[in-house]
């Protein structure tokens, strides 16, 4: 067993047993396709539009970034029901408000089309989806290992794909979990020093035209951060210019309270915030489900167990009953999305839960006063969820997989199980 990666300590595979395979993966943007399965059609009439979005090497904020300047609507307008891969063609519904259908229509940008434009009553909310529908080309991927590659599905398919949050999750550099631990901590001025630092903002592929300028206004404004001072507003539109539309939110909220590090915070995106929590809280998930790994169709008593059909949890009491009924995927374990309202387990897998908050230096009061529109109540996950529809053919000397997953669930989760990248062993 490894140690892991940052966002996942001590991951362990499902199949451990079996050998990782080589293949190329996500080598154009088509080689990794995402259908969201909506939760409900659109109902014909109301003061919102739902559309059904297709994107090509953006993220979901990214493409609603761009529908809002081009409609002259503000982002809050758009409502989506979860957040797709940038390095892939995805497609997802939105609803957007204050838009005639015929303007909607009349838009021509790259990377994005729209259709199925429809009424609706009211925003979609995150969360409001039924799940999402994967076709994936794992490039050279033949002949025998296409057996190794069935066997690898046929045990993930009987026992459940462990339910890890993905790297995507955690940012380009893996560690976008630390910045919500320092604003779950109240470390506020650590929070916006360590995001405005080149490990967050900086990528090593960021490198081209205007990088520099890029990276010398970051270090500009970190530090007016670092040093409670404004920056003089005769510099703002030089700043902008250079720097990404929400760390430019920053600069009049340092020239009215450059020494409140609290109204700093306020100043970014709440989505940018709540991102970096929810890194923290599946880094915290992560590693309670790597502990138990690979059995995830044992319940012991004070588990809190899933139930797969109502997305609620009950206490597990009778343990042997509870796996006769985890066998037929009716139930599982659940692990905690750590918050101060959370329902923690009982027993050994509370002590499990306990142990890797204590590691974060955290209590789950921590996550009740983090501040306005950013408090954390906290959840249950399930630590396995069901793989369904899943196809693997050839195609071409590649293979194509195709699968759904529940809302919440990674399929980058289901390619490390094939190739296993994080033992180093394969590409």
């Amino acid at each position: 067993m490894s140690d892991g990666p940052p966002w996942a300590p001590g991951y362990r595979h499902l199949t451990e047993d079996l050998p990782p395979l080589s293949f190329g993966y996500r080598a154009r943007l088509e080689d990794f396709q995402v259908e969201e399965l909506p939760l409900y059609p659109a109902a014909g009439e109301g003061e919102h539009l739902m559309f059904r979005l297709e994107k090509r090497g953006l993220s979901t904020l990214q493409a609603l970034g761009r529908l809002s300047r081009a409609l002259d609507v503000p982002r809050r307008s758009f409502g989506y029901a979860g957040l797709k891969d940038a390095r892939a063609l995805t497609r997802q519904a939105i609803t957007v408000a204050g838009v005639r259908p015929e303007e909607l229509a009349a838009l021509d940008l790259p990377g994005l089309l729209i259709d199925r434009i429809e009424r609706h009553p009211h925003k979609l909310r995150v969360g409001h989806l039924a799940g999402n529908r994967f076709r994936l080309r794992l490039r050279g991927l033949a002949g025998e290992s296409l057996a190794v590659a069935e066997a690898v599905l046929e045990r993930v398919l009987s026992r459940g794909l462990p339910n890890y949050a993905g790297p995507q999750r955690f940012g380009w550099s893996g560690r976008s979990h630390e910045l919500g631990r320092l604003l779950a901590l109240g470390r506020r001025r650590e929070y916006l020093l360590e995001l405005l630092g080149p490990r967050h903002c900086l990528p090593p592929d960021a490198a081209g035209p205007g990088f520099e300028r890029r990276a010398a206004a970051l270090a500009e404004l970190h530090r007016a951060v670092e040093q409670a001072r404004p920056v003089p507003r005769s510099e703002h539109a030089r700043l902008r210019s250079r720097l990404a539309p929400d760390l430019a939110r920053l600069l009049p909220a340092l020239e009215r309270s450059p020494d409140d590090a609290a109204a700093l915070v306020r100043a970014l995106d709440r989505k940018v915030c709540q991102l970096h929590l929810s890194a923290l809280q599946s880094r915290a998930f992560n590693a309670v489900l790597a502990r138990r790994m690979p059995d995830l169709q044992r319940l012991e008593p004070g588990d809190l167990a899933w139930l797969h059909d109502r997305g609620a949890c009950f206490l597990v009491e009778d343990a042997a009953e509870a796996r006769r009924r985890a066998a037929d995927f009716e139930i599982s374990p659940s692990g905690p999305v750590f918050g101060h309202k959370m329902t923690p387990a009982r027993g050994r897998p509370g002590e499990i839960e306990r142990a890797e908050l204590d590691a974060l230096d955290l209590e789950p009061a921590d996550f009740g006063r983090i501040g306005p529109g950013l408090d954390q109540k906290g959840a249950r996950r399930p630590l396995r969820v069901p793989v369904r529809d899943a196809r693997l053919r050839p195609e071409e000397g590649d293979a194509v997989l195709e699968f759904s997953l529940p809302k919440g669930a990674f399929a980058s989760v289901l390619v490390e199980e094939l190739g296993k990248f994080l033992r180093g062993e394969a590409p």
